[in-house]
Parts: structure tokens; sequence; C-alpha cells
């Protein structure tokens, strides 16, 4: 049997596996097939059905995120569902939050639809919830995964999003944060210095799991988080917790699909060990050739292979074609972890990740 979590290591250690890696990220097709009561019982269970699963398709295991930490909020609160929409209701004395996140069961997902953050009047209010938040230690789940795993792979620990991507995804939206941060810039910086110091202890709890991999949980795409606003708002903590990791012998990813472009670089700067989720094009904007020269060297670059092409709507000829022309550049760089940019979707074929394990196991 292969020994993914030792190819995987190995490209990180700046060693050379005895093949090519393939790493792919089946969570959203297994959420979709067990939302639709079609999940086979052998791939149901957790960690031992993502376990099965990936061992019968030949591919690394890595996702999902597993969480070092459990949160409890201090302060009411009270949850309210409607049809597809469920409402989040939270009193302080400095004012009410709301949010809703609408379900999308034909998508075996859900989004943000209001957000907390809705003008800065809500600033005194967010300050009050965000200090709420209180974090117990739950490192007992990684490490039961990461003993689960075995060769199969290695689990990722989720630490928290940085504070600029945590208002555009989680917080505010990408307006409203734009908006307030031009508005109201000290209220905004000062909002940040607080959100970076809360994260001090999930981070404290990722550094102390057996797990050699943490993810940073930004969703990141240059055509959202600008260049200059992740330099400004980003950059410094991304190299602090990076170092910080580094210091417990932890690899750091962060998430980046999309426009890859402007934000490539920066990470490369950043220290970050490997960019996971890569999409180049058609789907982002740096051509599969172009990767490395935009990137820089050092960092691993993780993905390549269009979620979209796992489809039924596009041919085997045509996912072969891309499956083998990625596998040879990454191949040849040596610095590259072949996955799927970002993920395999509901519906796929699931023929396509023993494709693409059958390519790799021709790559030494």
């Amino acid at each position: 049997m292969a020994n993914f979590r030792k190819r995987a290591l190995d490209v990180l250690k700046g060693q050379k596996p005895d093949r090519l890696p393939w790493f792919a990220d089946l969570s959203w097709w297994r959420l979709g097939e067990k939302s639709a009561g079609t999940l086979a019982p052998n791939f149901d269970g957790e960690p031992e059905g993502y376990v099965n699963l990936h061992r019968t398709l030949c591919a690394g295991l890595y996702l999902p995120l597993v969480w070092p930490y459990r949160v409890k909020i201090d302060c009411p609160q009270k949850t309210e569902r409607k049809g597809n929409c469920e409402f989040y209701i939270y009193e302080t004395p400095l004012g009410t939050l709301t949010e809703t996140h609408l379900l999308m069961p034909e998508a075996a997902t859900w989004a943000y639809g209001e957000r907390l953050l809705k003008s800065a009047a809500d600033i005194p209010a967010l300050r009050y919830f965000i200090e709420a938040h209180q974090f117990e230690d739950a490192r007992e789940d990684p490490d039961r995964w990461n003993d689960a795993y075995g060769e199969a792979g290695l689990p990722v620990v989720w630490v928290p999003r940085s504070p600029l991507s945590r208002m555009f995804v989680e917080i505010a939206g990408v307006e409203t944060t734009v908006f307030a941060l031009y508005e109201n810039p000290e209220e905004m910086n000062a909002l940040f210095d607080l959100m970076r110091s809360m994260d001090d202890e999930p981070y404290k709890y990722a550094a102390a799991t057996k797990c050699d991999l943490v993810m940073i949980a930004d969703n990141l795409s240059s055509e959202i988080v600008s260049p200059s606003l992740f330099r400004k708002h980003s950059l410094e903590y991304y190299s602090a917790r990076i170092r910080q990791l580094h210091e417990s012998g932890k690899y750091v990813l962060a998430h980046i699909d999309g426009a890859l472009r402007g934000l490539l670089p920066i990470l490369n700067e950043s220290g970050l060990d490997a960019a996971e989720g890569v999409t180049p094009a058609p789907v982002g904007d740096v051509s599969p050739e172009e990767l490395r020269s935009v990137a820089g060297e050092g960092m691993i670059l993780w993905g390549g292979i269009p979620g979209a092409l796992f489809s039924p709507a596009h041919s085997d000829e045509e996912f072969l074609k891309y499956a083998r022309r990625y596998a040879e550049i990454a191949r040849a760089d040596g610095r590259m972890i072949l996955g799927v940019g970002d993920q395999v979707p509901p519906g796929a074929d699931l023929r396509r990740v023993r494709m693409v394990a059958e390519i790799c196991e021709n790559y030494s």
C-alpha cells in the first residue's frame, strides 16, 4: 500500500518522494452523497469512512479540516429556523447582532446571508461579541484522526481565518468591510488587533497537536483580497503565526483558489509552506506552466486539477489531457503536490480520482 503520508512529508521537507504525491479533497463529494442518502456504508463514519474512501480510490487523505478547540460564546443567544434559512441572534449590552445562514441542500452546502456587522454602529457590540468567545482544548479530536489515518494521509488542523478574511467571509462581507476600513480606520484597526489577540489560544492548541499540518482557514482569491489589502492587514499576521507554528514543528498551509497572480508571491514572502487548493487556468488567472515563476521558489503548490473536470459533463479524454499535462509540470518542479483545485464536487465521476492515481504511479 502506498505511503501517502510519507510522500507528502518528503515534499514538505524538500526531499524526493518515491512517487508524485496525489491528494484528493473528497469531503464535499462525500457530504453530497451523505445528504442524498447514497453514501456507501463502508465510506460512512468519521474518520474511518474517509480512510476507506481514499484507500479505495488510491488517493491521499488530508481533508476535512479538524478543529483543535471548541468555542463557547458567553452572551445570550438564540437560533431560529424558517425553511432553509437559519437565524442567529446575539444579545450584548452594547446592542443586538444578527446573522443568517442559507441552507442549500441541492448543493450540499450553505452560505452566509445577513452578516453580524451591518454598519460602523455595530462595532461596539461586535467587540463585545468577539471578547465573549471562550476556547476549550479539543486536541484529542485531531490526534485521534492523526492516528486513524496511518499511511493513508495526514490530517489538517484548522485555525481561524485571518482578521481581514474573517471580516470578508464571516462577519461583514466584502463591501461593508471595505467601506468600514476607509470610513472608520481607527475603529477597524483596533478591532483587528482584538481579533489577533483572541487567536492566541486557538493557535496554542493547534501547535500542541500530533498533526504535522495546520491550515490558516482563509479562502483567498486576489479578486476579493487585493494584494495591497493583504500586505496592509494580513502579511504580518501570517508571518508571525507561521513562525509560531514552525517553532512547534508544524507545516503551514493556506487555501487559495480563483485568481492567484496577485497573492501567490506575497504568500511565499510570508514563509508559508504550501498554497493549497491552487486553481490554475482555465479556472484561475495563471497557466499551469506559469505557476512556479509567478509564485517564486520554495513554497509548495498543492492542487492543480480543476474540480469541474471531475464532472461527467467533461469527457475522459479532456480530463486525462489536463491531468497528464499538470502531472508532468509537477514532476519536473519537485515542489508540487498534485491535488484538486479546489474540491471534487458532488456527482463527480470517481473513476477519475483513480485515473490520476495511475498517472502518478508512473511518475517516480
